[in-house]
């Protein structure tokens, strides 16, 4: 099927849990495996061509073309970016908001759309799909990042909560620094390489590299819009939910 969108593996972004969590089911772990060796759990990209990924897929066209009238229809600009992505027709996506920097920012070109899922059981739909992700830049080579980035999370899945964990009653806390953006709460971390923004239910990440330092970073999520909604640049973005900035939210 044409518009089909497809899960992969890939060798991308590395990031130590030191710097930025996934969620809390797996800090835990992270920090088990930091206190038994000096080495820090990392994560890349999660997501295998499994039989777990193929059903995730089938769910997602599904859930794509039964709830279209759920949410307002984005700007389909993206439909006209010529890439030959593996997330085929992002804006035609209902089942969270979507927000990107379409088809160019600043000379760097939207090179890939794609969704990550969790290949671990339940197969579910509702509980594999973890983010989607809009890459911009030059491709990179073999294990290297993308200049800018562009995730979408379920605020059930990611959320500000993450930043701190508890283990056998010792509190972690990641560093980070509160911050506002566009009207609604946010946090820098990895040395102001990452940033989060909290809105309605979705957690937006936009990580940069040398080619997009934090003040780039920051007018790059001052122009987001939605890839599946009515946002525009600038526009002051819809507040959290309640409970989603306090990862309260049941997915």
């Amino acid at each position: 099927m044409a518009n089909e969108p497809v899960a992969r593996s890939t060798n991308s972004r590395v990031k130590s849990v030191c710097d930025v969590r996934i969620f809390r089911s797996t800090v835990k772990t992270c920090l088990v495996a930091t206190l038994r060796s000096s080495a820090c759990w990392s994560r890349s990209r999660i997501g295998s061509v499994t039989a777990a990924a193929a059903l995730a897929a089938v769910a997602l066209v599904w859930a794509t073309a039964s709830l279209g009238s759920t949410m307002p229809r984005g700007d389909p600009s993206l439909a006209r970016c010529g890439g030959s992505w593996d997330f085929q027709h992002p804006e035609r996506f209902r089942v969270f908001n979507l927000y990107a920097l379409g088809c160019s920012w600043r000379g760097l070109d939207l090179g890939d759309v794609y969704y990550d899922v969790k290949p671990q059981p339940p197969l579910t739909h509702k509980g594999q799909l973890l983010y989607v992700t809009f890459e911009y830049g030059p491709t990179p080579a073999a294990g290297s990042a993308w200049p800018l980035e562009v995730q979408i999370w379920r605020a059930c899945q990611r959320s500000h909560a993450d930043f701190t964990s508890y283990f056998e009653g010792h509190k972690s806390v990641v560093p980070h620094q509160d911050t506002r953006v566009r009207g609604v709460p946010g946090a820098w971390f990895m040395g102001r390489l990452g940033l989060e923004l909290y809105t309605g239910r979705v957690t937006v990440v936009l990580f940069g590299s040398s080619t997009v330092p934090p003040a780039a970073l920051r007018q790059a999520a001052e122009a987001l819009s939605g890839v599946n909604n009515a946002a525009r640049p600038g526009d002051v973005l819809p507040k959290p939910v309640p409970g989603a900035y306090q990862g309260k939210l049941k997915c």
